[in-house]
């Protein structure tokens, strides 16, 4: 009996998103066109905008993990402490946010054909601090002190309903 539960949980969980994209991060064409659905994040750093890129997702139904973290290619250049101010869709129904920091080199990026303004970073790729929960107080604006470089940030965000998303951004902090 807890063999067939077992079973059965494993199936069900092996088919709770609706489509599984390939490995390679890009993701089949009938995915990319619904994906669009999933509404996209913004950050602003020394009142300069950028709009996230959605990495792995499920919403209203559709999901989809792309095993790469994607990024917008052209960083956001500020100096620290960085301050970020993050913008989220439906900002009310949202229910929980975490991000993880993470400093990359662009060596490190693995180039996709079908999405040249976009970086992909390995999900293997460890945070600097962590994936850090955001409190409902902080959760418009924070404030980072962090060493010159380039930062992949990764903004993880759970709303109400089946929806969640990731949602990728790229900055990089000069002397």
């Amino acid at each position: 009996m807890i063999v067939r539960l077992l079973a059965v949980f494993f199936a069900l969980a092996l088919t709770a998103c609706s489509v599984i994209p390939r490995v390679t991060g890009e993701m089949d064409r009938s995915v990319v066109g619904r994906k669009s659905a999933v509404p996209t994040a913004t950050i602003s750093i020394g009142g300069t905008e950028q709009r996230s890129v959605v990495g792995g997702f499920c919403w209203d139904g559709l999901c989809a993990d792309p095993g790469l973290w994607p990024s917008p290619r052209l960083p956001l250049r500020t100096k620290s402490p960085v301050e970020i101010r993050l913008s989220l869709p439906t900002q009310a129904k949202v229910r929980h946010v975490e991000y993880g920091l993470t400093r990359v080199t662009v060596d490190k990026a693995v180039q996709q054909s079908t999405a040249p303004e976009v970086f992909y970073w390995p999900s293997s790729t460890p945070f600097v601090s962590g994936v850090t929960p955001v409190s409902a107080e902080s959760l418009q604006t924070w404030r980072l002190e962090l060493a010159p470089g380039l930062y992949f940030l990764t903004v993880f965000a759970w709303w109400t309903g089946p929806r969640d998303a990731t949602h990728g951004f790229l900055f990089e902090v000069v002397e």
